[in-house]
């Protein structure tokens, strides 16, 4: 078996590289650096918790966002609902009418009980006392209970509550 010079030196390269690895070794681990770059992680290591925050953040962004759409809508439908339902004139005009009727009404027939005694019989009624069957402004006392007594005028009924 004859080999020729190329075949030799492929035979002992192992060995060779065996020899040079073993007498440079320090310097080998020293510098293997540059010839390999170990591989550095250019993230911060905190970036899942910044992550999860962020996703927070957009969560309640979006929620915000979310929230004013929904105001928007509201002033929308309170704006229409107020111009075509509540405030039309005719609607403006019969709720006026409705209070001034309601005023005159108060104004004519108007008791303020300020204290009921059930077990004498006795209220007083704008500040001057009644018994059962006299009459204060037009009205006759029908009967009295704890916190509000009957009044009757012109054939109605109505009952007037302390502190009313």
């Amino acid at each position: 078996m004859n080999l020729n010079g190329r075949q030799f030196l492929l035979l002992l390269l192992p060995f060779i590289v065996g020899i040079v690895v073993f007498m440079f070794a320090d310097d080998l681990v020293k510098n293997i650096k540059y010839l390999f770059p170990e591989y550095v992680e250019y993230s911060n290591p905190n970036l899942h918790e910044k992550a999860k925050i962020y996703l927070k953040m957009d969560k309640r962004g979006e929620k915000y966002r979310e929230i004013l759409h929904k105001i928007d809508v509201r002033k929308k439908n309170e704006s229409w609902i107020v111009e075509n339902i509540l405030y039309s004139k005719e609607k403006v005009a019969k709720i006026v009418l409705e209070k001034e009727k309601r005023a005159k009404s108060d104004k004519k027939y108007h008791w303020t009980l300020q204290m009921a005694y059930p077990s004498k019989d006795i209220a007083i009624i704008n500040g001057k006392i009644i018994r059962i069957n006299e009459v204060v402004s037009t009205a006759r006392l029908i009967k009295i209970e704890k916190d509000r007594v009957l009044l009757y005028k012109k054939g109605k009924l109505k009952w007037v509550h302390l502190f009313n």
